[in-house]
C-alpha cells in the first residue's frame, strides 16, 4: 500500500478518534483534500477493500464531496469548473473500472454504498454525460442473456434498480422523456432476466417448497430488486401495459410468484428475512401500480395477489406485513377506478346484495342512484380487445368507464368469496380494534388525552372505506344499545366502529337512533369510575362531537344532546367526563347559537351554575379545551349574563393565566359577538351597546396593551402577544368603530390610552412600511382622532396649551401632544382618512401648508389623467365662451381614474373652505396658459361630479368645489359647455336626466344651470339609504366600515357645521 493511502487512512482513523483535538485536527484536513481527484480515488479503494471500519466512512466523504462538487460547479467560473469537471472524469472512470471488474468476475459483489454513490453520479451524467457506462451496461446485459452468472447478474440488477430509483425522482419533462427511452432500451432485458429467474427457479416451489434450501443470498437479493424494477417500471412508465398480453402475461406470474413467496414465508425456513424484503416490496409496488396505472389489473386474475393479503391479515404474523397491506388495502378503497362509488353501490345492490340485518328501529333509508344493470349478462373480459370489439366502444371515456366497472366488480367478488364485506369488517374490528388494559397503559397516563390509543393502521383503513350500506349501520347499532356492561373492550370496538364510519352512516339515523345511543350513553357515564373510565369517557365524547358538527335533524335530538353534555360538563364524579364534553358542547353552541334551545335553557337554568363549572375546568393543561372553554364562557356571558360578574371573572383568569391561547379565544369571541351587532344602529345609538360588554371589552384592551411600569403610560407593544397582534388590534378598531357617535360614558377608559398609542405609533422606524399590522395601527389612530374630534363638537372640556416646545391637548380623559399629531399627518401625506380627521379635529396650521400644497397638487394631477383617458363614451364636452374653447372630454370615466380623486376631495375642500392657498395654487399652477389649465379642469370636475351619484356627499362636494373656482377666477372660466353624441349606443342615463339639451342655446349648455341639475339629483339620491359594506377582513374576520370617517368627511367635502376650535391656533403656534 503506498504512503499516500496509508496517510489517508491514518487521517479516517484519527476523525472518529475520542480525542477532540486530534478529531478536529483530522476533520479539517479531509475537508481541506475532499475535492482532490488523487485524495477521492484512494478513499475508493479504502472503501472497496475488506476494511469494514473505515468503508462506510469513505463513502460518506465520498458521497458529500461528490454533492459539493456538483453545487461549486453551477457556479459560472470557467476554469473553476473544468478543475471541477476533472475531478469528477477521474472518479467515474474509477468507479466503471470497479464496475467492469465486477461484471468480468463472477466472485465480487459491491456493496449498496457502493451503487448509492453510482447513482448519485448517475443523476446528473447519465446516460448523456457517462456513454461509457451506459455502453458497459448494454453489453454486459447482453452477455448474461445468453450465460446467466448469479452474481453478475445480481450486480446488474442492482444498478440498474438504483438508476431507475433516482430517475423516478426527477420530474422535469426532458428528464421523464429521457426515462421513458432507457425504459424502452432495458425493459426487454429485465423482463428476460425476470421470466428465466421464475421460471427457472421460482415456479418449481409450487409443487414442493423444500427446493427453497437450494436458493441462496445472492439470488434470494436478485429476486427482491427484479421484482421491484418490474412493478416500477409498470407503475410510472407502461402505462397501456393493459393492451399487451405479453406484459400481462409477466404480471399474473408475478402475482403467482407472491403467492410462492407468501408460502414460504410461512413455513419455517432459514434466510426468510430476504422473502418477507421481497413480499414487502410487492405490496409497495402493486399499491404504487394502483395508484398510478389502475387499468393495468383489469384484465388480470388479481384474486390471486389479493386472497394471500388477506390471508396475513386474517392469521397472526408479523405487524410489518400487517401495516403494508393495511395501507395497500387502503389505496385499493380510496382509489376511484378499483373502488368506483357507482359501481360498488350497485354491485351490492344487485349483483351481490349484502346479508339483510335487522334492527329494532327503521333506519331512514336514501334512494339509490345506481344504474341498473342486467347481473346475467355482467361479462368479465379477458383481454382489451375482448372489451372493445364486444361493446364496439370508441370513446377513451367508454371503455374506461366499462374497465372500472371490471375492476371494482373483481375487487368485491374477491371479497365476498372470503365471506362478504361485513365479515370483513367484523373481522378488523374484532382481530384489530380490541384493546386491553396493557394496551392502554401509556394512553392511560395523559390526564386527559386528546389522541385516541394507537395500536395499528387499521383505523385509518375503516375511515377511508365507503360503508354505504343500512346493514352495516344496523348491526352496528344494535351492538350500540345492547351492551350489558360484560365486556368493556368489546363494546370499545363498536365505538370505535361506529365512531369511524360515522361519516357514511350519519344519513340512516332518525331522532329515535340518537335517543337511543344517547339513553345508553346515559347509563354508561352513572357506572362507578374504573380503570376504563377515561377511555369510555374519550369515546362517547368523540361520538357526540360528530353529531355536534353535523346538521341535526329535530329540535328533540338537539335539545336531547344538549341535556347530556350538560349532564357531563356539570357532573361532580368523574373530571373526565367533564372535559371531554367541553368541546362538543362549544360545537353544539356554534352550530345552534341562534336557536331557541338557549334562551329555553338560561330562562330555567342560571348562567352562574354552567359558567362556575366551565371556570372550574378553564386550567386544563390541554390548550384546544382550555381556548374552546374561553370561548364559550365568552359567548354565553355576551349574550345571557346580565350583570356582568362573569364577564369580570373572565378578566381575572385572562390576567391570571396570560396565556396567548387565552387571549385568542377572548378576541375571537369579541370579533364573534361584534360581527353579530347591527353596526349602524350603534353607532347612532338606537341600540345602546350593552354597558358591561363595554367594559369587558375596555378591560381586555387594557390587560392586553404592554405597558412599561416604571415610566407611566408608556407603551411597550399593543399586544403583549405578537402572534396575535394583528387579530387583536382588528379587534380593537371594530369595537371602536361600533361605539356611538356621542360617547357620554367610559371617556376615561376610551381615551386615556390615546396619547400613548400617539407617542407609540409616533416612534416607530418603519411604520410606512406596507404590512397588515402598520395598517391597523394607522387606522386605529386615525378612529381615535374621529372619536376625540366628533366628542370635541360637543364638548368643550378640554384646553390646549404651550409648554416649551409641546403643544398639549389637555382634558380630564386624556393628554397629548399635537406637535407629534401633525408630524404624524407629514409622514402618512397619503393617508387621508388620519389628514382629514386631524384636520376637522384641531384645524390647519400654517406649519402644515406645504403639506396641503402636496396634497392639492396629488389631486389636481389625477383630475388631469381623468381628462386625458382614452375611453369610449357615449358623450364627450367642451367648455366654450367668446369664441374660445377646450379640447372635448369623455364625460364618464373608469373608477380607477377617479379613486384618487375621490380620495384627496375632502382635503381639497378642507383646505378650500379655511384659507387661501387654493386659491393662489390654482392661479399659480400653469403660468404660460392658466386659461386654458383652468377651464380644462373645470370641464373635469363637472363631469366628475355627474358621475358621483353613488355618494350624495362627494357629488355636492365637487359642485361646491366647481363653484368655489368659477367665483375665483370669473373672467377666465367659459360659461357654456358643448356637448356631442360619438357613439350610436346612447345611454340617456349617462348625464343623470333624460333631457340633455335643457337650457341650451348656439353656445352650449350653461354650466351654472347643468350644475344646478345636479345638485337637484343628489337631494333625489340622498334619499336612498347608503349602506357602507365592509370589506375589511383579517383572519376571517370582518372590520365595521368607519361611520365616523364618513362624517367627518361629509363635513370637510360641505363645510356644514364647522367647529369652532378650528380657529384655535390663532392663539396657541405649532411650530413644526
Amino acid at each position: 500500500m503506498s504512503q499516500e493511502s496509508n496517510y489517508v487512512i491514518e487521517l479516517l482513523k484519527n476523525s472518529i478518534s475520542p480525542v477532540e483535538s486530534i478529531r478536529n485536527e483530522a476533520s479539517s484536513k479531509i475537508i481541506e483534500f475532499e475535492l482532490n481527484s488523487n485524495f477521492l480515488i484512494i478513499l475508493l479503494d479504502i472503501a472497496t477493500s475488506n476494511n469494514n471500519e473505515l468503508s462506510k466512512l469513505s463513502y460518506i466523504i465520498l458521497k458529500n464531496s461528490i454533492c459539493k462538487i456538483y453545487s461549486l460547479c453551477k457556479i459560472n467560473v470557467n476554469q473553476t469548473n473544468i478543475e471541477y469537471r476533472n475531478v469528477l472524469e477521474h472518479v467515474k472512470a474509477k468507479l466503471l473500472e470497479l464496475l467492469e471488474s465486477s461484471f468480468n468476475n463472477g466472485a465480487i459483489r459491491l456493496s449498496k454504498d457502493f451503487f448509492i454513490l453510482v447513482r448519485k453520479i448517475c443523476r446528473h451524467e447519465f446516460p448523456g454525460n457517462w456513454p461509457e457506462l451506459y455502453d458497459g451496461m448494454l453489453k454486459t446485459l447482453g452477455v448474461l442473456s445468453n450465460h446467466p452468472d448469479d452474481l453478475k447478474l445480481f450486480n446488474a440488477v442492482f444498478l440498474i434498480h438504483h438508476i431507475f430509483k433516482e430517475r423516478l425522482s426527477m420530474r422535469l419533462y426532458r428528464d421523464r422523456a429521457i426515462t421513458t427511452k432507457l425504459v424502452e432500451q432495458l425493459f426487454p432485458y429485465v423482463s428476460k432476466f425476470w421470466a428465466l429467474e421464475y421460471l427457472g427457479k421460482w415456479k418449481a416451489l409450487e409443487s414442493s417448497e423444500k427446493l427453497f434450501v437450494n436458493f441462496n443470498d445472492v439470488q434470494l437479493g436478485t429476486s427482491v430488486y427484479l421484482d421491484t424494477l418490474t412493478l416500477n417500471f409498470y407503475s410510472d412508465f407502461l402505462k397501456n401495459a393493459f393492451k399487451s398480453r405479453d406484459l400481462l402475461e409477466v404480471l399474473m406470474n408475478l402475482f403467482y410468484k407472491f403467492r410462492i413467496l407468501a408460502k414460504v414465508n410461512r413455513s419455517s425456513w432459514d434466510k426468510t428475512g430476504l422473502v418477507r424484503k421481497n413480499i414487502l416490496r410487492i405490496i409497495k409496488g402493486v399499491a404504487r401500480v394502483i395508484e398510478r396505472q389502475p387499468f393495468t389489473l383489469v384484465f388480470v386474475d388479481f384474486s390471486v395477489f389479493l386472497n394471500e393479503v388477506f390471508d396475513v391479515l386474517v392469521q397472526p404474523g408479523r405487524t410489518d406485513l400487517e401495516n403494508e397491506c393495511v395501507k395497500l388495502l387502503i389505496v385499493i378503497f380510496t382509489s376511484n377506478s378499483m373502488n368506483n362509488e357507482k359501481y360498488s353501490n350497485a354491485y351490492f345492490d344487485q349483483v351481490e346484495p349484502v346479508q339483510k340485518v335487522q334492527g329494532d328501529l327503521s333506519p331512514i333509508r336514501q334512494p339509490r342512484k345506481s344504474e341498473t344493470i342486467d347481473v346475467k349478462k355482467v361479462a368479465y373480459y379477458e383481454s382489451y380487445e375482448s372489451l372493445v370489439s364486444s361493446k364496439n366502444l370508441t370513446k377513451q371515456s367508454e371503455i374506461d368507464d366499462m374497465m372500472e366497472r371490471q375492476l371494482t366488480f373483481c375487487f368485491y367478488k374477491v371479497l365476498s368469496g372470503r365471506g362478504g364485506f361485513v365479515p370483513f369488517l367484523d373481522m378488523l374490528r374484532s382481530r384489530y380494534l380490541k384493546l386491553d388494559l396493557e394496551s392502554i397503559g401509556d394512553w392511560s397516563e395523559e390526564e386527559y388525552p386528546t389522541d385516541p390509543p394507537a395500536r395499528n393502521m387499521v383505523p385509518c383503513l375503516i375511515s377511508s372505506i365507503n360503508i354505504n350500506l343500512v346493514e352495516v349501520f344496523n348491526h352496528v347499532f344494535n351492538s350500540l344499545v345492547k351492551f350489558e356492561g360484560s365486556d368493556f373492550f368489546n363494546y370499545d370496538t363498536y365505538l370505535q366502529l361506529y365512531t369511524l364510519c360515522f361519516k357514511e352512516l350519519y344519513k340512516f339515523h332518525s331522532y329515535k337512533h340518537f335517543s337511543e345511543i344517547l339513553d345508553v350513553f346515559t347509563r354508561l357515564i352513572d357506572i362507578p369510575e374504573n380503570e376504563c373510565t377515561k377511555l369510555l369517557a374519550f369515546r362517547i365524547s368523540r361520538i357526540v362531537n360528530q353529531w355536534c358538527k353535523k346538521p341535526l335533524l329535530t329540535h328533540e335530538t338537539k335539545s336531547q344532546i344538549l341535556t347530556f353534555l350538560l349532564k357531563c360538563v356539570c357532573s361532580d364524579k368523574s373530571e373526565s367526563y367533564k372535559v371531554q364534553h367541553l368541546v362538543p358542547l362549544y360545537n353544539l353552541y356554534k352550530n345552534t347559537m341562534d336557536e331557541n334551545m338557549w334562551t329555553e335553557l338560561f330562562r330555567s337554568v342560571k348562567t352562574d351554575y354552567l359558567i362556575s363549572h366551565l371556570a372550574s375546568i378553564v386550567k386544563v393543561n390541554v390548550p384546544i379545551i382550555r381556548t374552546r372553554n374561553i370561548e364559550l364562557i365568552c359567548n354565553i356571558c355576551l349574550e345571557y349574563e346580565e350583570d356582568g360578574h362573569n364577564l369580570n371573572l373572565i378578566v381575572s383568569l385572562y390576567n391570571e393565566l396570560k396565556s396567548v391561547e387565552i387571549c385568542e379565544a377572548v378576541v375571537k369571541s369579541i370579533h364573534e359577538f361584534i360581527s353579530k351587532l347591527d353596526w349602524v344602529n350603534c353607532y347612532t345609538g338606537v341600540d345602546s351597546l350593552n354597558r358591561n360588554f363595554v367594559v369587558f371589552v375596555l378591560n381586555i384592551i387594557d390587560s392586553n396593551v404592554e405597558l412599561n411600569a416604571k415610566e407611566g403610560l408608556r407603551i411597550v407593544s399593543l399586544s403583549r402577544y405578537s402572534l396575535i397582534s394583528e387579530l387583536f388590534l382588528s379587534m380593537w378598531l371594530s369595537f371602536l368603530r361600533t361605539t356611538p357617535l356621542k360617547l357620554d360614558e367610559h371617556l376615561n377608559q376610551y381615551f386615556n390610552i390615546f396619547g400613548p398609542l400617539l407617542d407609540h405609533v409616533h416612534g416607530q422606524e418603519n411604520l410606512k412600511e406596507d404590512t397588515v399590522y402598520n395598517k391597523l395601527c394607522i387606522e386605529l389612530l386615525s378612529e381615535y382622532v374621529f372619536m376625540l374630534g366628533t366628542h370635541m363638537e360637543y364638548n368643550n372640556d378640554y384646553v390646549i396649551e404651550n409648554v416649551g416646545e409641546r403643544v398639549l391637548f389637555k382634558s380630564t380623559y386624556t393628554c397629548f401632544d399635537l406637535v407629534k399629531l401633525y408630524k404624524m399627518i407629514a409622514l402618512l401625506n397619503d393617508c387621508t382618512p388620519l389628514v382629514v380627521g386631524v384636520f376637522y379635529a384641531f384645524g390647519l396650521t400654517p406649519s402644515v401648508t406645504n403639506q396641503c400644497l402636496a396634497a392639492i397638487d396629488r389631486f389636481f394631477k389625477s383630475v388631469e389623467e381623468c381628462a386625458h383617458s382614452h375611453q369610449q363614451a357615449s358623450y364627450f364636452a367642451s367648455l366654450t365662451g367668446s369664441d374660445k374653447a377646450t379640447s372635448f372630454q369623455p364625460m364618464r370615466f373608469k373608477k380607477e381614474l377617479l379613486s384618487n380623486v375621490v380620495e384627496l376631495m375632502p382635503v381639497v375642500n378642507k383646505v378650500m373652505f379655511t384659507n387661501q392657498t387654493l386659491a393662489d395654487y390654482i392661479r399659480n399652477r400653469n403660468g404660460s396658459n392658466p386659461e386654458v389649465w383652468i377651464n380644462e379642469v373645470l370641464l373635469t370636475l363637472v363631469n366628475v361630479a355627474n358621475v358621483l351619484r353613488s355618494d350624495p356627499f362627494l357629488q355636492l362636494g365637487c359642485v361646491i368645489l366647481c363653484c368655489y373656482i368659477i367665483s375665483a377666477l370669473p373672467g377666465s372660466v367659459y360659461a357654456f359647455m358643448r356637448v356631442e353624441r360619438r357613439l350610436d349606443a346612447f345611454d340617456a342615463l349617462e348625464l343623470g336626466w333624460d333631457n340633455v339639451n335643457i337650457h341650451e342655446n348656439r353656445h352650449g349648455i350653461f354650466v351654472m344651470c347643468y350644475l344646478l341639475r345636479i345638485v337637484s339629483n343628489v337631494a333625489r339620491n340622498y334619499r336612498i339609504k347608503h349602506v357602507l359594506i365592509s370589506t375589511e377582513k383579517v383572519e376571517g374576520h370582518a372590520i365595521p366600515p368607519s361611520n365616523r370617517f364618513e362624517y367627518v368627511k361629509n363635513k370637510a367635502l360641505t363645510n356644514s357645521k364647522c367647529l369652532e376650535h378650528t380657529n384655535l391656533f390663532q392663539k396657541c403656534q405649532i411650530n413644526l
